[in-house]
């Protein structure tokens, strides 16, 4: 594999629009990890974005020996700075999905007040599953959220059989406090609709009402 040529200086300020290999790199060392919703008719939304995921150590080998040098500062400038905040708005902005991503990164971010945690107790096949949400809420005031839990069969390698179970609940949070539901799934469900070598992926949809 071949990368390059790209400049550093348009990779450390975001500007992707150089061309050559600089939007992969930047992508590689500087870039968000967006997650989306996507609705039925195609709409798509932000659901939640990873700023600290991406480029937490970028190395190479010291010259006339075998040491680490890390040459993160290079490509990007401190983590959270607002030297590097802009220059991934400014890479972001420039992307493909423009349209999306420039409402979230020329808008004020709201406070992440909730704060989720998904359990499982041991799970073993022919048993059911009990896959438990907690919401934890540290606002001032209650909250109340739209919660979809998800069973999809898979194969080994990750490839989307079939859904095993879902289920939809509205979670009251109370002010500083917190709340919980489940997802409950029996050996009748999945049995049937996954292959022996198989996995169950489980994923979770929050929505706070008003946000």
């Amino acid at each position: 594999m071949q990368c390059g040529p790209a400049s550093l200086a348009a990779v450390k300020a975001g500007e992707t629009n150089m061309g050559y290999d600089v939007g992969f790199v930047f992508s590689e060392v500087n870039g968000d990890i967006v997650y989306w919703i996507v609705e039925e008719d195609g709409d798509m939304r932000i659901a939640r974005v990873d700023t600290a995921g991406i480029g937490r150590l970028c190395a190479t080998k010291a010259v006339g020996s075998g040491e680490m040098v890390d040459v993160k500062n290079l490509y990007k400038a401190d983590e959270g700075s607002a030297k590097e905040r802009s220059a991934v708005g400014k890479a972001a902005c420039s992307g493909a999905r423009a349209e999306y991503l420039e409402t979230y990164y020329k808008s004020k971010k709201l406070e992440d007040d909730l704060k989720f945690k998904l359990t499982h107790g041991e799970i073993n096949m022919g048993e059911s599953v009990v896959i438990n949400l907690e919401a934890r809420n540290t606002a001032d005031e209650p909250r109340t959220v739209k919660v979809v839990m998800t069973g999809t069969g898979c194969t080994y390698m990750g490839k989307v059989l079939q859904q095993v179970k879902k289920m939809e609940h509205t979670l009251f949070v109370p002010e500083k406090s917190q709340a919980r539901c489940a997802l409950y799934i029996s050996p009748e469900d999945y049995l049937r609709r996954m292959k022996p070598d198989g996995a169950l992926k489980i994923s979770v949809r929050a929505e706070v009402e008003g946000n």
